[in-house]
Parts: C-alpha cells; structure tokens; sequence
C-alpha cells in the first residue's frame, strides 16, 4: 500500500531506487550483525534430502497443504489484478504512472472495503444466516424445532456453521 501510495507522488524509477536502497541497507545491517557460535552436528543426509525437507513435512500435513492451496490462489488472484491494471492503464488508455498507483490504490480500497462486510454488498447473498436441508437427522431432533419437514429433508436457516451437525457448507436458498 505504500508504494501505491507514492506512485502517486513520485515516478516508478524513483520507487525502484528506493527500494534498492532500501535492500542494501537491510543486508548492511544483517551483515552487521553478530551471531553467537554454536556446535554444527555431523549431517548424515544429502544435500537434496535437506533442502526439500521442510517441503516435504509441509506437504504431508493435510492443514498445511490446505494453506498452500489458498496461497496459491491469493497470489493468482494478486498477479492477475497488478499486471492486468498495469497492462490496462498503461497500455490500453494510455495513462501515466500515477493513474496506475490510483487503479491499485482503488482495488485495495474496494478489497477492504468488501472484506470488512460482505453483506454490505451482497444483502442476498448473506453469508450469516442461509438455508440448509437435513437428511440425516430424525425429524423429532432438537436442532429441527421450527423448521419446515419436507420430503427431501428437513429445512431451516441459521448462522454458518461447520460442526458435526453440518458437515458441509450450507447452500443459499
């Protein structure tokens, strides 16, 4: 956010010089840091079994490939929005470099925007409270007091949840 913030104020070259100073003075101060002497032990493993540890086990926990996952589609998502808005502003109408730090400056805004309440903009879309139809409880179960029995079910609305009553996540409708 900064740095679309001072694309408004200040060219790209000037950005770029900043921030590669910015880079050389972040590895001067970790070159001039000093770090107390420690023991090595002897390494039994190869050089490749070492450097793909750490995927490996994180791989193998189903939490973490899950995590993976979403990173892999906030930064598809990311990549889209900066080089198409670049691509867009620059090339198709023509802009200058401050317009582009106005166009992402604009996608941040309408992302918090959006994530602060989704129901803001989408009331019927509403991810509070939305329907679900229970075929797997007895229709004389206390989670189905107030509810329509049909045929297919048993259908009531409530907040979203995922415990051992819902197994799924609820459809809207």
């Amino acid at each position: 956010m900064l740095a679309v913030a001072l694309l408004a104020f200040i060219s790209f070259h000037w950005l770029f010089a900043g921030t590669a100073l910015g880079f050389v003075l972040s590895a001067a101060l970790v070159l001039s840091t000093t770090l107390p002497l420690r023991k090595i032990p002897a390494i039994t493993r190869s050089f490749l079994e070492r450097v793909s540890s750490g995927t490996r086990i994180y791989l193998a926990t189903p939490r973490l490939r899950g995590l993976v996952s979403l990173n892999m589609a906030a930064a598809a998502g990311s990549a889209m929005v900066i080089v198409n808005t670049i691509v867009i502003t620059r090339g198709l109408y023509r802009f200058g470099a401050q317009s582009v730090g106005f166009a992402l400056a604009a996608f941040g805004v309408g992302g918090y925007l959006v994530l602060s309440d989704p129901d803001t903009c989408w009331p019927r879309l509403s991810t509070r409270n939305l329907s679900h139809t229970h075929t797997d409880l007895p229709s004389d179960h206390p989670h189905l007091l107030n509810v329509q029995h049909q045929t297919d079910g048993s259908r009531h609305s409530h907040k979203v949840v995922i415990d051992e009553l819902h197994h799924c996540w609820p459809t809207n409708g």
